[in-house]
């Protein structure tokens, strides 16, 4: 559908407009009114001859000029009536800040399908109800009732807001008065009765005001047509964010395997984001701060180079980067060698502390030369320069705001400061620099610019049916049977009936094992004390197997395998009805609690998908050998992700969870000791 004259209408009735400017009525024509609207601008009351000192007219077909939004100021009983007369005078949108549709439960549901269906069939189209209206700030019109007008229209530029909340839309209007963010248009959703998020969106990608679209939203129904439009917009040089708010955990709760609670709604909606290109937010600030900086730079590929006067603070700078899984860039041998012969510091790392001079009197030149050296190193995909307090900042001014002109890469400044900087702020913003004043906003830029520069894939064909049959969990030996099909590598094991039986696999096997209990229907089972681990010959297998019986009359048997040693993780899978399926890895064992790092992508995975998720939880180089200790198979455990990629894609139709808990990962193998798979 096309949207255009809602942003650039001819003209704009205001029915139901007041004299009253404390009331919704009269606020939203009085916005109208002092924005400096070029076009028709008319007040719909039946009692009023003048309203505001403009002619008001009775109804909408009574207005003399073209109209293509009514502003609906009116109670439900009135709307009907109201799309009736928008049909006959050819108003192309209805505007509806307050509800729709009298009554309550069913019925008030009802009656709001039934005015979708009559803006479906032949209009006007629906924005809202329940919204605070739309600002367009390069047409300088408000049609909103928003508290964040009350000090006049937000400046424009080329970021796009949609919100289904009001609220939201206008703290953003007043923040970004302080940011000095600029926007092509604001529009407030609401319930979105016929027009809904991804409509807006489309409009925007294809808007050439528009070159980062920021989206707050408490649900979108229809996912496809999202990463459709977000691929689009992708091949068009713009940027889709989104914060979707209300991301329960609840199916999290709710799930059987640990991978299931572990891998909540939240973590598979971002990476289904990040697979489709799109932005996840995470703040309001996102939506006019963070989505700013996207609108200038559009993404980074590379580490991050960080720099500051103050030592402590630059460190502070680099751990948050590095907390927040943001890579920090390895400074080249010709960056490194710049930074010594300028004397800016004779032993360069990232964080860089630029502060070592004696005097003060050359910190703006130390400022810029240390950001032109890290600019120049093909390592460093964008550079933060963090500050505190220094004499004289405003002499940095001038030479950054050059510096940032001619640089290749995204600058972006942190100071985080009190009134020292009151007027070096608004300078370097003046000059198209982002300037936050936090960390936490650093932050979220800097990750928000890396998710936007990673490369997206193609959408997937939807594949065949797989073969996974049943429902509930399935037994042991049709998971490992159904995964070893997919090349996922499992633990050699020998099933034993008679606790006798169980001592003479373990013989088989070769010592140590570890003996597990099978009862139907238990699948944690150490929590029924059904693992011993480490047994070292067939006396002990024997003592610990008859004890298992003693214990569980409804043992069915057991299952020997030797001991495999290393680094334990979690692999696994969780299929999201609207995401689809989505890869696990977390550190498992004692590290599962002391390091709560997991990483989350969507199936199936290339083997950057895997290389990426194994940093993101290794950040410390465990597998590269630890404490003398040699190094770990990090191929096998990449191939084991890659093949536990193709087993999720492939079963998607079945699958509601798998858990491989541990994986083992040695020398020279990674394997699954135990599999948990759940059909839907």
């Amino acid at each position: 559908m096309d949207l255009s004259r809602l942003f650039a209408p001819r003209g704009v009735a205001f029915v139901g407009a007041s004299d009253d400017t404390a009331r919704y009525g009269g606020r939203a024509l009085r916005y109208a009114r002092e924005a400096g609207y070029a076009g028709g601008l008319y007040p719909v009351h039946p009692r009023h001859d003048r309203v505001q000192g403009l002619a008001c007219y009775p109804d909408v077909t009574a207005i003399p000029g073209p109209v293509d939004v009514a502003v609906a100021l009116v109670g439900p009983a009135r709307i009907p009536a109201l799309m009736e007369g928008c049909r006959a005078k050819g108003i192309g949108f209805l505007v509806a800040v307050g509800e729709i549709a009298e009554g309550t439960g069913e019925a008030k549901a009802e009656a709001t399908r039934r005015l979708g269906a009559m803006a479906r069939d032949g209009g006007p189209a629906i924005v809202g109800p329940v919204m605070v209206g739309v600002v367009a700030p390069h047409a300088r019109l408000a049609m909103s009732i928003s508290s964040g007008l009350v000090d006049g229209m937000p400046a424009a530029g080329d970021v796009a807001v949609i919100s289904q909340s009001g609220g939201m839309l206008g703290s953003v209007i007043d923040r970004s008065r302080r940011s000095g963010v600029g926007f092509s248009a604001l529009v407030s959703s609401g319930l979105e009765a016929h027009l809904g998020a991804c409509d807006y969106i489309e409009h925007f990608v294809a808007d050439s005001l528009t070159a980062c679209i920021a989206v707050y939203s408490e649900g979108i129904d229809d996912m496809p047509r999202l990463y459709a439009l977000a691929h689009r917009a992708r091949d068009r040089g713009k940027v889709l964010a989104v914060l979707l708010a209300g991301r329960s955990e609840a199916g999290g709760r709710a799930a059987l395997s640990h991978t299931g609670r572990m891998a909540g709604d939240r973590a598979v909606l971002e990476a289904a984001f990040r697979r489709h290109g799109i932005v996840p937010l995470a703040d309001l600030d996102d939506l006019h701060i963070t989505a700013a900086a996207l609108a200038r730079h559009k993404g980074i590929r590379g580490g991050v180079g960080v720099m500051s006067l103050s030592g402590g603070y630059a460190v502070v700078a680099g751990d948050a980067l590095s907390d927040a899984g943001v890579p920090l860039a390895a400074f080249g041998p010709e960056t490194v060698r710049g930074l010594r012969e300028a004397g800016i510091q004779q032993h360069p790392t990232n964080p860089l502390d630029a502060g070592n001079r004696p005097t003060a009197d050359r910190d703006e030149d130390d400022i810029v030369e240390s950001l032109a050296l890290m600019d120049a190193d093909p390592a460093v995909g964008a550079t933060l320069y963090a500050e505190t307090v220094f004499l004289n900042p405003e002499r940095c001014v001038a030479p950054m705001a050059a510096f940032a002109r001619k640089a290749a890469k995204p600058l972006l400044v942190c100071w985080q400061a009190g009134d020292s900087i009151a007027g070096v702020v608004p300078g370097l913003r003046g000059q198209g620099i982002t300037v936050v004043d936090t960390l936490d906003d650093a932050v979220r830029v800097l990750r928000a610019l890396t998710d936007a520069g990673r490369p997206i894939r193609a959408l997937e064909a939807q594949p065949a049916p797989g073969r996974m049959a049943g429902s509930g969990a399935l037994a042991a030996r049709d998971a490992a049977s159904l995964l070893a099909a997919y090349g996922v590598p499992l633990v050699q094991e020998a099933a034993a009936v008679y606790a006798a039986d169980a001592e003479r696999a373990a013989a088989r096997v070769g010592f140590p094992v570890v003996l597990k209990g099978d009862v139907p229907g238990v699948h944690h089972k150490t929590e029924r004390k059904l693992v011993r681990v480490g047994l070292a010959d067939g006396p002990a297998v024997l003592e610990a197997a008859r004890a298992m019986q003693a214990a569980n009359p409804d043992l069915a048997g057991f299952i020997v395998q030797p001991l495999v040693q290393g680094l334990e993780f979690i692999v696994g899978v969780r299929n999201d009805p609207r995401a689809g399926p989505a890869v696990l890895l977390a550190f498992g064992g004692v590290l599962a609690e002391a390091v709560e790092r997991r990483a989350v992508a969507l199936a199936p995975l290339a083997p950057e998908d895997a290389d990426a998720m194994i940093d993101a939880v290794d950040r410390s180089r465990l597998l590269d050998g630890w404490r003398g200790g040699p190094p770990l198979a990090r191929t096998a455990l990449r191939d084991l992700l890659l093949a536990v990629g193709r087993f999720a894609w492939a079963e998607q139709a079945a699958l509601a969870e798998l858990d491989l808990n541990p994986v083992i990962v040695g020398p020279h193998t990674a394997v699954a000791v135990d599999a948990l798979a759940v059909a839907r």
